[in-house]
């Protein structure tokens, strides 16, 4: 019996994540803020949204590594036609969207403070939309789903940094690619490897 894509792809990055700290020096773990643009199509306006967003990342060499990469996000959706005075003909209506990508991820630069990663992520995207949102689409929706980006470090001791993460975000559901604008902000944290590879 084939597992479902979804399934295959959560044991795939449970997997790496078990395996990461026996196999990759060093380590970073992520956490912190994100938002991104978002336009779910037929009478709804595109608007930005928020949520949390989570990594981990191992390196193999001093320059390849490995990331898996988890976010959600919870929003409003507000419909595009509008009353004369400006208030919209029927209320906001709530949707959520989860993401998980893995893929690799190469240092580029690591200069004193500075260091910066190329990331290339694929996987899956899961939208819950009220089915009266989109039309003929079934409540829970599944696709393919990519992330171009890079993360600029700004180191604050040896082991811990500000990470900015702004990204290239790709979806396709309901039959179109859907590209927008992703960025996450926050902290992260590295274990292992040199003492001082600075």
């Amino acid at each position: 019996m084939l597992l479902h894509p979804r399934a295959l792809l959560l044991w795939c990055a449970m997997a790496a994540i078990t395996l990461m700290p026996a196999c990759c020096q060093p380590l970073e773990l992520f956490g912190g803020y994100t938002a991104r643009n978002v336009k779910l199509g037929g009478s709804l306006n595109q608007s930005n949204v928020s949520g949390w967003h989570t990594a981990f990342a191992g390196y193999f060499t001093e320059r390849l590594g490995i990331a898996v990469d988890l976010a959600g996000f919870d929003a409003a959706a507000y419909p595009a036609v509008v009353a004369a005075d400006g208030s919209t003909l029927s209320p906001a209506l709530l949707f959520r969207n989860y993401s998980l990508l893995a893929g690799p991820q190469v240092r580029l630069f690591r200069r004193g403070r500075f260091e910066t990663s190329l990331r290339a992520l694929f996987g899956v995207a899961r939208a819950r939309v009220p089915s009266e949102l989109l039309t003929a689409a079934p409540v829970d929706l599944t696709s393919p789903a990519s992330l171009l980006g890079l993360n600029f470090d700004v180191n604050v001791s040896r082991r811990v940094a500000v990470r900015f993460l702004p990204g290239l975000y790709t979806t396709h559901y309901d039959g179109s690619y859907q590209t927008t604008y992703r960025f996450s902000v926050g902290p992260v944290f590295r274990f292992g490897g040199p003492k001082d590879t600075r």
